[in-house]
């Protein structure tokens, strides 16, 4: 068979010939109907990967994310703590002495931006 493979069946008289052009035929109708889906199934993988890519690089944006919330969290529950021991007008000084704007803003807020500028100490 290898060395009818290796004729050309244009030039052969032999009754090989017809039969090697339909093995010919076949075989590159075959390939050509394969081809299609090979490429679908790189294509597959590849986007497969790409996408557990960015699933990965999601999930980590999403822990640091969670992460802040969790600081933010923390930080009120802080705020909430020691809010008492102040008194609105008390706050409003210590605004006004820093040059923080405080107009439109609650007493936690207010709070909360004193005590992260380090200007009110909390336990």
């Amino acid at each position: 068979v290898a060395a009818y493979a290796a004729i050309d069946p244009l030039d052969d008289d032999s009754v090989f010939a017809p039969l090697a052009r339909i093995l010919g035929r076949a075989t590159i109708e075959t390939a050509a109907t394969t081809t299609p889906k090979v490429k679908a199934a790189i294509l597959a993988a590849t986007t497969g990967e790409e996408e557990v890519t960015a699933l990965k690089q999601r999930i980590t944006e999403l822990e640091e994310e969670n992460g802040e919330l969790r600081r933010w969290v923390t930080r009120r529950e802080k705020v909430d703590e020691n809010l008492s021991a102040f008194t609105l007008d008390e706050l409003r000084d210590y605004a006004r002495r820093n040059r923080i704007v405080f107009t439109g803003r609650t007493k936690a807020q207010l709070f909360m931006t004193l005590w992260e500028r380090g200007i009110i100490k909390i336990n």
